[in-house]
């Protein structure tokens, strides 16, 4: 074989072993020589008449985008996965924890207990100053 041949069959089973296409090195070494050949010449691509350069080229490119699109995917999950598993873990963490619980709990309870009495925004109004009777009145004067 040349050198250059075989410096394309190894540097084809790097990609393979790389994108985890062989499991090891031999089955990628078998691999790129099922893709070249094993003898001197290179497996040349046959196209018949009937097929145009053009649509071969329309094709490999949407295989290259369907690659891409399904390494972007591939990595989106990994990051919502990630993101899954550290909620988990701070669910779990806060369930453990019996005083994160404690001020929760004494947070629900300040919220629960205002007095409607009482004003709650800068212009002294409470609660029960407010009402839709008050604004809206519905029957005679």
């Amino acid at each position: 074989m040349d050198i250059n041949k075989v410096q394309k069959l190894n540097q084809l089973a790097v990609n393979l072993k790389k994108h985890n296409i062989a499991d090891s090195a031999n089955d990628a070494v078998k691999q790129a020589e099922n893709v070249f050949g094993t003898q001197n010449n290179f497996v040349t691509r046959h196209t018949s008449s009937s097929e145009e350069p053009d649509k071969i080229q329309e094709i490999e490119r949407q295989i290259r985008n369907l690659g891409f699109k399904f390494q972007r995917n591939e990595e989106r999950i990994s990051s919502i996965v990630e993101k899954i598993n550290g909620l988990i873990k701070e669910f779990n963490d806060l369930k453990s924890n019996p005083q994160v619980n404690k001020k929760i709990e004494a947070k629900a309870e300040c919220r629960g207990s205002m007095d409607p009495n009482k004003p709650i925004d800068r212009n002294n109004i409470a609660p029960a100053d407010v009402s839709v009777e008050k604004y809206f009145y519905f029957g005679k004067k």
